[in-house]
């Protein structure tokens, strides 16, 4: 899984009656339009009915199939998400007895006909629903760019200077 260089993960919560989801939208550009490359759903009422332990990143695991991916492109703005929405179900009706059900995610920031309001989230698992706004918490965490890049590029830099010197002075033996 590649991540952008300033690649941003976002937390997310949101809360009905039935109780409350928390999780994370890990490897977003930091500006600009890019997908997320994981969905980490850390919390989830134990009434959904989700058979898998969490955290459970929800873009590769568990088994089954990936039946439907509607949407998962993000907008941001210096780190923060102005729009954008990430939109899934999973079917493991293909692997009966041990995942006969369905379940859906859907997040959507700023747009209308996703997950209902503009701005909204929910779970559906087979016990259940947790359905409201969103709330997209504090800052986002920026995954810092590998500590080689900037060796590797000084030592281009330093291999790019030593040729242009030797090109320099083979040109005014020649002279």
């Amino acid at each position: 899984m590649v991540r952008p260089a300033h690649a941003v993960t976002i937390p997310f919560s949101f809360t009905d009656a039935t109780g409350t989801v928390t999780g994370e939208l890990v490897g977003l550009a930091n500006n600009g339009f890019s997908s997320a490359t994981q969905v980490i759903i850390e919390s989830a009422p134990a009434a959904l009915g989700i058979p898998f332990g969490l955290p459970l990143d929800l873009l590769s695991t568990p088994p089954g199939a990936l039946t439907l991916v509607d949407a998962n492109s993000f907008l941001l703005t210096n780190g923060v998400i102005t729009g954008g929405a990430l939109v899934f179900s999973r079917n493991y009706t293909d692997a009966p007895p041990l995942y006969p059900q369905n379940w859906e995610f859907c997040l959507a920031v700023s747009i209308d006909g996703y997950c209902g309001a503009p701005t909204s989230a929910y779970l559906k698992g087979p016990g259940g629903i947790v359905q409201s706004d969103v709330s997209l918490g504090g800052s986002p965490v920026t995954t810092p760019l590998p500590a080689a890049l900037p060796l590797f590029s000084a030592g281009l830099g330093a291999l790019g200077l030593l040729g242009w010197r030797r090109k320099r002075k083979a040109v005014a033996l020649a002279a």
